[in-house]
């Protein structure tokens, strides 16, 4: 029996929605405002519906700017989406330019792809162990910041 030496990642949902998003932005000073928003695009008038942003500031130490945020209600935004689709529907801000940690809850829900269609990913985890399940970072098409806590990610 011969071993796989490379593995390919397939997506193993074929739809996906959000729920709702909260996020927390951890203070760099004392005396410094920090700022968290969450924005649900409306990058195509009629289509993704009206763009709404929350967020909220925070000076000082003591506790984060905290966010919690649904999809606009009878938007395009709240409803189902392709799990192969490209369109940003949600902008997440942790602070500005600064690296400013942050920690981001994602309620989704998905459904598991049943069609026996096999989609790969559009880039091979690397490391990844044949057979095993993985979550991809959010933002895996850019810059790999935003890592799934408490789930394998390749």
């Amino acid at each position: 029996m011969t071993t796989p030496t490379a593995v390919t990642g397939f997506q193993i949902s074929n739809f996906v929605r959000v729920r709702k998003l909260e996020l927390w932005v951890s203070p760099v000073a004392a005396s410094t405002p920090v700022t968290g928003s969450i924005e649900w695009n409306g990058a195509v008038i009629g289509l993704m519906g009206k763009s709404v942003i929350n967020s909220d500031t925070h000076m000082g130490a003591d506790r984060p700017a905290h966010v919690v945020s649904r999809p606009p209600a009878n938007s395009q935004v709240s409803q189902w989406f392709a799990a192969q689709g490209t369109t940003t529907i949600v902008t997440i801000d942790s602070g500005g330019a600064a690296a400013t940690p942050c920690i981001l809850d994602l309620t989704i829900e998905f459904v598991v792809r049943d069609d026996g269609t096999a989609v790969a990913v559009s880039s091979a985890p690397v490391g990844a162990t044949v057979g095993a399940t993985y979550v991809r970072r959010l933002d895996s098409s850019s810059s790999n910041t935003m890592i799934p806590i408490g789930l394998s990610s390749k």
